[in-house]
């Protein structure tokens, strides 16, 4: 009858799609054991080369390096700059956002500063990125909205000059700049202050992008003067003498 033809044909319908689920989660499920088998394979071998790595590894860090960057997949943050486990101590979320009032980014910087003691703080962007995108283009509503908010008051301020460029030189120079303004609220968070107009020695604080096409690391000037003329540090900070490009090597 047309009502048997029917119930089987929704029968077939809803076990191909049951199939096709499953067929999906089973390559979900092959790429998490691949990754498992992945660190299997990776400490076997390391293990093996260097018996007491992972002993050492163990004991303790003691990381030269704070970075803040952007949570991006895009960003293999040791494959870069050619270093391995105990390096860095990492801050990631979406656009490398600095906020005064996140207390998971205050945090991490205090127990980076104050325990560890790390001698350089890197704010790192990068060209292509998807959050300043989405300042530029506004998002409507949620979470995503609010968080990329700074960034999009950062643009408003200076569309004028943005709009000029060609739509990816306009989000690479916003990409910097926003590095730069994350690099102005790291400077005024009570960690930071404390050590600098205490007379202490703060970490050298260094703004980075990345260049995803070449996998270069571009440092940028900061206006550490320009902002010491405002009283927003004070007239004896030197960010440690350090000078970009001073200690470059090509």
């Amino acid at each position: 009858t047309a009502l048997s033809a029917f119930s089987s044909l929704q029968h077939r319908s809803i076990v191909l799609s049951l199939s096709v689920r499953m067929s999906s989660s089973d390559q979900s499920f092959d790429t998490w054991i691949q990754l498992l088998k992945n660190n299997r394979e990776w400490a076997d071998k390391t293990k093996a080369e260097k018996p007491e790595y992972f002993t050492r590894l163990a004991e303790a860090q003691s990381p030269p390096f704070l970075y803040v960057g952007c949570a991006d997949s895009r960003l293999p943050l040791t494959s870069f700059t050619q270093t391995g486990p105990g390096q860095f101590f990492v801050q990631r979320n979406i656009a490398n956002q600095i906020s005064t009032t996140d207390i998971n980014f205050l945090a991490t910087l205090e127990y980076a500063v104050n325990v560890l003691k790390v001698q350089h703080i890197i704010v790192s962007g990068h060209y292509n990125c998807g959050g300043i995108k989405a300042a530029v283009t506004g998002v409507d509503s949620g979470i995503i909205g609010n968080w990329v908010q700074p960034i999009r008051r950062l643009y408003l301020k200076s569309k004028d000059q943005l709009e000029k460029l060609p739509e990816k030189e306009m989000l690479n120079q916003l990409s910097e700049m926003n590095v730069v303004h994350q690099i102005k609220n790291l400077m005024t968070t009570k960690c930071m202050m404390e050590k600098i107009f205490e007379g202490n020695v703060a970490p050298t604080v260094h703004g980075i992008v990345i260049d995803l096409s070449s996998g270069h690391m571009k440092e940028l000037p900061i206006p550490f003067d320009d902002w010491k003329a405002r009283s927003l540090l004070p007239p004896s900070f030197d960010n440690n003498q350090y000078k970009v490009g001073d200690k470059f090597l090509e």
